[in-house]
């Protein structure tokens, strides 16, 4: 068969036509995949961006308790880990706030989400390491209130706007056999007079068990922007606790979401790597799971209290111990 010009030119065309009705398809189909149509406004007046519901709903919804504690122990090691080291929603702008390795805090910096002054921190498990503390205040401007009872320091205005207590976090309000005073997050907003927290940060050892539901149940999460923490199982050797502890932070994941807490980032912490007694396979026991409040997102200018640091008394509920204050 021989080519005549005009053959050649039909076929190049045709070629072309398929060519650019391919790339119009693919181009369409990432916009929709992703959500990212293009915007001519600039970043910094941009809503933020969520992942869409086609790519949400490819994880499995979390069923209540007593299906949980009816799932295999490696169902329910799969079911974990789907929710625990997946994102929910996507911060184009995170900010690292502290140590690049353990200590510091990633927090999301996009509009909606990012903290405007005058704005409050609670952190909570400093473990003598305010690298996150003092970056966050110093950035932000922010207020932070830290809290860490096992490291035996004294309550103490550690600078202009960091505040450090003797006090840690549980789900009530008491005094350990170590003699460390714990109180739930409701109780120290009231002490100190807040209604409000730009980020909420817990990295407490196994006690966000406790706190997170008395947290999640006493209402005050729907005047949290960003709640970053650490949930932990492989502190707890037995299976039975593990398989209590996935069942517990399941319970926790599906109570944060409805919510309106959607996972932007989850960080695995090497130091508590294990082999699953379930499987077989090596597994990370701790994560850091940084989370925005979807719910809060449009909320910029909300007044709110920072209330007075310089107020705040720490007593001693111990019996016969007198009520000891301290003033910044």
């Amino acid at each position: 068969m021989k080519w005549t010009a005009r053959s050649i030119i039909l076929a190049t065309a045709a070629v072309a036509i398929m060519i650019y009705v391919l790339l119009m398809t693919l181009s369409k189909t990432t916009q929709e995949i992703f959500s990212l149509p293009l915007d001519p406004r600039p970043f910094s007046t941009r809503p933020p961006t969520t992942v869409p519901s086609t790519l949400a709903t490819l994880r499995p919804l979390i069923p209540g308790k007593d299906v949980l504690l009816k799932m295999t122990e490696a169902d329910l090691e799969k079911l974990y880990y789907e929710h625990v080291e997946n994102i929910e929603v996507l911060c184009v702008n995170k900010i690292r706030m502290g140590k690049a390795d353990d200590g510091g805090w990633d927090v999301c910096d996009d509009p909606g989400y990012r903290p405007e002054p005058p704005c409050v921190v609670y952190s909570f498990g400093i473990n003598f390491d305010f690298s996150f503390d003092d970056e966050v205040s110093s950035h932000y401007k922010c207020t932070v209130h830290a809290f860490d009872p096992s490291m035996k320091m004294n309550s103490h205005r550690r600078s202009d706007l960091v505040f450090f207590y003797n006090t840690g976090l549980d789900g009530y309000d008491h005094v350990t056999e170590e003699g460390w005073i714990l109180k739930s997050l409701p109780t120290l907003m009231t002490e100190l007079g807040h209604n409000r927290i730009n980020i909420l940060k817990m990295d407490i050892e196994l006690y966000e068990f406790a706190s997170l539901p008395n947290i999640i149940s006493s209402g005050v999460l729907k005047n949290v922007d960003q709640l970053l923490f650490e949930i932990h199982v492989s502190l707890v050797d037995t299976a039975k606790d593990k398989h209590a502890k996935m069942v517990k932070g399941l319970e926790i994941f599906r109570d944060l979401f409805d919510n309106g807490f959607r996972v932007f980032y989850s960080h695995r912490n090497h130091w508590c790597t294990h082999k699953s007694s379930f499987t077989g396979r090596s597994l990370i026991g701790c994560h850091e799971v940084f989370m925005v409040n979807v719910n809060r997102k449009n909320n910029l200018h909300t007044k709110h209290s920072n209330g007075s640091a310089q107020a705040y008394d720490i007593r001693r509920q111990n019996a016969g111990e007198n009520v000891r204050s301290y003033s910044f």
